[in-house]
Parts: structure tokens; C-alpha cells; sequence
């Protein structure tokens, strides 16, 4: 049993670790853009306001690889 849930566990902070490090990327490119202060700024909150919100909102089930790449295809 204790292996079944280490198991699971280290699903878990991987599909976890993955998501994050999406946000992070596509973070990282908006921060990037060559656009002017003011365009990426707009960006980034509607990055923050429409995807990474709605991700902390959303109640996903981070032991599922198959809903993990659903969360970062959205």
C-alpha cells in the first residue's frame, strides 16, 4: 500500500511540476514579446485573468496524465 500511494504521490507533484513549468514557459513568452510596456503588460493580465486563474479555480485531478495535458492544452 505505501508504495501504491508514493506512487501516486510522485504523479501527482510531476503533473504538477508540469503544469507549472507550462505557465511558466508561456509566462516567460509573453514577458518576451516585442511589444511596447503597456501591450505586455494587457497580455499578461489577460494570461493571468483567463488561463491561470481558471486553473487554480478548476478542480483537476493531477494524478491523471490524461487530464494534465487536457489542463495544458486549454
Amino acid at each position: 500500500m505505501g508504495n501504491a500511494t508514493s506512487i501516486l504521490q510522485d504523479r501527482y507533484n510531476n503533473n504538477v511540476q508540469q503544469v507549472q513549468n507550462t505557465v511558466n514557459s508561456l509566462s516567460d513568452q509573453i514577458n518576451n514579446l516585442d511589444v511596447t510596456d503597456e501591450q505586455r503588460i494587457l497580455i499578461s493580465d489577460i494570461f493571468q485573468k483567463k488561463c491561470v486563474d481558471e486553473i487554480n479555480r478548476a478542480r483537476i485531478n493531477y494524478s491523471s496524465a490524461n487530464e494534465t495535458n487536457r489542463v495544458i492544452k486549454m
